[in-house]
Order: C-alpha cells, then sequence, then structure tokens
C-alpha cells in the first residue's frame, strides 16, 4: 500500500519500468471508515491550544478515538516540516498499533508510515513498530484484517516502485520484513486478487532495479526474490510479475536478460493454469501503452490463478447455520429512523470515476456470526477485476452489522452469497457518496443527481413490497431436534433375510407447517430404500421461523438399519 503523490513524483523521473510496477503497487485501501477521513480533515485546522485540550482528554480516556484522530491529522499535516509534529504523530500511530491494531484508521494515508518519518532523531520508533507489528501478527496469526493493517503500515518504509526493496538480504531471506504480511494475507485470502497484485508488484519493482547499476545489496535481494519465484506454484502471483516484467523491459536492451525472463514466468503460469490462456497471449500482444495498463494488467488474472489446483474452495459453513439469499438478509433489517431503507454500519471513501470500468464483477461468500457481524469473508470468483473496487467492497462487507438472524427465536449464523458489479456510468460530481451496498434502485450511482431545472420532482414510487423469506436450508441435527411425529421405519423381510445393513440418506423438503413435502433419496441400500421413504414421508417438525414468519426448510436426514 503506497501514496499515489509518491509514485506520481518518482515515475516523472524514470521510465516504463517505474509507471508499470506503479500500477501494481498502487492498490491502496480505498475503503476507508468515511468518519476517519472528515475527523483527520478537521485535525488539520486545529490551534495548539486545542491540540493540548485533546492530548490532555486522552490521558484522561485512552479510547478517546475522536481526539486521538484529531491529533493525527494535525500532527500529519505538520510532520514534514516540524520534528516535534512528527514525534507526536509517530506516539500516535505507537498507541493504535499497541492498542487497537485492527482500526481501519491505520491505513488512512495520513496514518501510514514513511522511511521520512524515522530520520533523525527518531530512527529508533522504526525499530520500536516493527517489533510491536511482529507481537501483534504473532498474537493473532489468523485476522487478515490486523495483518493487512501491518502490510499497510510498514509497506511504504520498506519498498518503493522506483528502486523496489529498501531492505537488507538477511532481513529479507530471515523473514523480517513487511513483505511476510503479504505472503501470510495470500495464503488467509487466497481468493483476493489485491494481494497477488501488490506482491507481484513488489517483485517486479525489485527485481528491475535489481538488474540494473545499483547497490549489491539490492541485487542480493532480488535474486532471492527470483529464487522465490522459481520455486512458487502460485500462478496469479507468477503470471502477474511475468507481464509487468514483459511490458517494462520490452524492446529495451539495456534489461533484456530480465526480459527473457519474464516469458519464462508468464508461460510458467500458463503452465500451472491451463485453463487460462492470457498469460502466453499476452507473449505475442502489442505492449499496452499507460493509459491501458491498470485493465490490460488486472484482466489477465482469472478466478483460477488465485487457488492452489485452480479450483476454488468453498467456503466451510457450520452444520447448524442457515443459509439465505443476501437480499432476503437485508430485506429484514430494520430501518432506522426518518429513513425508508434498512440500517448497515457501511462507510467507505468514494472511488474517482476513473478507477472503475464497467464490466467488472465480483462475487463474495460470507458467514455471518450470530451477532450480526462478518466472521469470515472469502472472494470466490470475480471478472475483469477492478482492484479499488474490490477493495472497497470487500472493506465495506467487513464492517456490516446486521440483525441477529432467529430460527425459532435462536440466534443462529447465516451463510450468504454477495454479488457486486461496478457501476456502468461514472459517479455524479457534487454528489452525496456512500449509502448501502449496492445503491438504491433507479438511483444515481455515486451519489444524488443535481436538481432538475423548475424545482425537484415529486417522490419517486414505493418500493413493491418485500418478498417474503426463501426456503432456508438446516442441518440435520438441528431439525432433528424439532421432530415431533417420528414413524418408526420396518425393517423389510427381504433385506433382513438377504442380512442387508446400512444407512438411507434422504433430501428432505419441510413445508411451513411442519409436514414432509418431499423426499429424495441421496444413498442407500436399494432393499431399505422404501422403507425409509414410507416412514419419513409421515413425520411431522415444529414449524420453522424466521424473524417471526415462516419458512420452508431443507434438510438431510438419515435412517439406520442395523441387524440385531
Amino acid at each position: 500500500m503506497f501514496e499515489a503523490r509518491m509514485f506520481k513524483r518518482t515515475c516523472r523521473r524514470t521510465g516504463r519500468i517505474c509507471r508499470i510496477a506503479t500500477l501494481a503497487l498502487m492498490t491502496v485501501a480505498v475503503a476507508l471508515a468515511q468518519g476517519y477521513r472528515t475527523v483527520l480533515l478537521e485535525g488539520r485546522t486545529l490551534t495548539p491550544e486545542a491540540v493540548q485540550q485533546f492530548e490532555t482528554a486522552l490521558k484522561t480516556n485512552p479510547q478517546d478515538s475522536n481526539a486521538r484522530t484529531r491529533l493525527l491529522g494535525y500532527y500529519s499535516a505538520r510532520a514534514g516540516q516540524d520534528p516535534a509534529a512528527r514525534l507526536g504523530r509517530l506516539k500516535q500511530v505507537e498507541w493504535l498499533i499497541e492498542n487497537q491494531p485492527d482500526s481501519f484508521l491505520l491505513r488512512d494515508p495520513a496514518v501510514r508510515l514513511q522511511r521520512t518519518d524515522f530520520a533523525p532523531p527518531y530512527a529508533s520508533h522504526r525499530d520500536t513498530m516493527r517489533n510491536d507489528w511482529k507481537k501483534q501478527v504473532e498474537l493473532h496469526p489468523g485476522d487478515p484484517i490486523l495483518i493487512e493493517n501491518a502490510w499497510a503500515s510498514l509497506a511504504g518504509t520498506e519498498f518503493s516502485a522506483l528502486g523496489g526493496a529498501a531492505v537488507t538480504a538477511a532481513d529479507y531471506t530471515g523473514g523480517k520484513t513487511s513483505v511476510e504480511y503479504l505472503k501470510r494475507l495470500r495464503v488467509l485470502e487466497p481468493g483476493d486478487p489485491e494481494w497477488a497484485l501488490d506482491l507481484a508488484g513488489v517483485y517486479a519493482a525489485t527485481i528491475a532495479s535489481g538488474n540494473s547499476e545499483v547497490a549489491n545489496e539490492r541485487m542480493r535481494v532480488a535474486n532471492a526474490m527470483k529464487l522465490e519465484l522459481e520455486k512458487s506454484q502460485d500462478a496469479a502471483v507468477i503470471g502477474l510479475t511475468g507481464a509487468l516484467l514483459y511490458w517494462g523491459t520490452h524492446n529495451q536492451q539495456a534489461v533484456a536478460r530480465t526480459a527473457t525472463w519474464s516469458e519464462t514466468l508468464l508461460r510458467r503460469a500458463s503452465q500451472l493454469n491451463p485453463q487460462n490462456r492470457s498469460w502466453v497471449e499476452a507473449l505475442g500482444a502489442p505492449v499496452p501503452s499507460a493509459a491501458e495498463m491498470g485493465s490490460r494488467l488486472t484482466w489477465l488474472l482469472k478466478p483460477t490463478d488465485m487457488w492452489p489446483g485452480g479450483s476454488v474452495l468453498e467456503m466451510p459453513i457450520p452444520q447448524d447455520a442457515v443459509r439465505t439469499a443476501f437480499v432476503d438478509l437485508m430485506a429484514k433489517q430494520p430501518a432506522p429512523k426518518g429513513s425508508p431503507g434498512p440500517a448497515m454500519s457501511i462507510q467507505i471513501d468514494p472511488i474517482p470515476p476513473t478507477a472503475i470500468g464497467a464490466g467488472c464483477t465480483v462475487r463474495f461468500d460470507a458467514l455471518i456470526g450470530r451477532d450480526g457481524r462478518v466472521v469470515d469473508l472469502r472472494i470466490v470468483g470475480f471478472n475483469r477485476v477492478n482492484i479499488p473496487f474490490v477493495a472497497a467492497e470487500r472493506d465495506s462487507i467487513r464492517q456490516l452489522q446486521l440483525s441477529p438472524t432467529l430460527v425459532n427465536g435462536r440466534a443462529v449464523e447465516v451463510a450468504t452469497s454477495i454479488d457486486q458489479s461496478c457501476p456502468a456510468a461514472p459517479q455524479v460530481r457534487n454528489g452525496i457518496v456512500g449509502g448501502v451496498v449496492g445503491g438504491v434502485p433507479r438511483g444515481v450511482p455515486g451519489g444524488l443527481a443535481p436538481a432538475p431545472p423548475g424545482g425537484m420532482v415529486g417522490p419517486p414510487p414505493p418500493p413493491p413490497p418485500a418478498a417474503g423469506p426463501k426456503m432456508q436450508r438446516v442441518g440435520g441435527a438441528v431439525q432433528a431436534a424439532k421432530l415431533i411425529k417420528r414413524v418408526s421405519a420396518v425393517y423389510p423381510a427381504a433385506a433382513k433375510s438377504a442380512g442387508v445393513r446400512g444407512s438411507v440418506v434422504l433430501n428432505a423438503t419441510i413445508a411451513k407447517d411442519g409436514t414432509v413435502e418431499s423426499l429424495k433419496v441421496i444413498s442407500g441400500p436399494p432393499l431399505l430404500v422404501q422403507s425409509a421413504l414410507d416412514a419419513v414421508k409421515q413425520w411431522v417438525y415444529a414449524p420453522t421461523e424466521i424473524n417471526g414468519e415462516r419458512v420452508q426448510v431443507q434438510t438431510q436426514i438419515t435412517l439406520s438399519f442395523t441387524l440385531e
């Protein structure tokens, strides 16, 4: 995660390699909480007297996020010229790392760290922060939000588009740099294209600079990265690195060796994932212009590149969870006072219209906990992936707070899928950004359009009544606990005399009144199937209710036949 201004400045002084590597490294976290951004900007205008008041407030209540955010805005605006402000900023960031390492505030450009933050006399703070992040990740090794914060916080201190890695070979090979957090994210969230693109950007920028006349230390880091790529089985990272180097070094004799090696990477990515021909097709295609580069680079990528073996793995769903369409989940959310829509805690920064291209889509699988918060989130599909859009949607969903889903008065976990598409039209200038995921039907993408000539028009027609909940899938153990009438299956005489035993597995649809509506045989010995069907048809369950409304249920029933 690097600041766009730094890229623009460095790339004016460099050539094509830098411009291309920049595209991979500019995957900034655009899904910052909008409230943080507003308060940070307000903090820039604080008076010295107000700063002292907020510092005093933090001593009394360190959890006062409003005071801390304002101070960060104030110190960040002055850190470049005032060493005291730079120290004040570092202290605020250190507190966040130690006490709120999963805060989205740590991703804001005003809070992310850069090498200049640790210029004398504050060089020791760099090791302090690196060690603090290392401890946090060791305590929470499976928390992608915290680990992304660690990468976002430290990346600017160790990597750049101009020179790649600014670390020692010993630190890199010893796993002591922030790129280890990026590698961990690639494992924790294999379907997320942002981590593959960020990692490829680090590799490409470092390898390209390591083949130039630079310090030997950088060459050693570049060679270590090359060795990692040679051993890797990650088609996405290998292919993206190859494309970045190939398009950046093509037809430049000074870097012909890198160009040849980049062709090898592209061919190897195609071998690892034969389903994606884009990697080898890139070799024969014209080198894209700078304006085309972003879309060309990410459109090479396919979902099958992201997963080991090319197969997208399904998210594990607890047995007691119910599966519900996302639109049904949202229809059941209570509306806040004065609002016609459902209550959702989603706040994201607006994405510039130039960052979005029509035609991109992304699918998330989400598991909603009993408290209504997202406990697991995976990207399982995309088309013409757009990194800023995907990152914004991902972090928006992570912040969801839904009302708990109740089944017969008991909160349950809910599995759902969420499909999002890039807006087909540019955002309206001077509009009001934000809102619920997906927007409002008939609304203007990105905001509210200016009033038409002659004044405001009348209100839109009321939306159609929300459809009732669809059929729910309920685990067999949960549904069995609600059985109020059970008819035992008769052991067929023919099966008994033949010594046939085993289990019959049925897929059952339970009507809203609890009776068995239909049955489908999944497996079982043929001599036992009809007896199982005859018995289960007579079973009756207590009706299942979702948020007070009766629903149909799909469940699995297993009947075991054993000989005495």
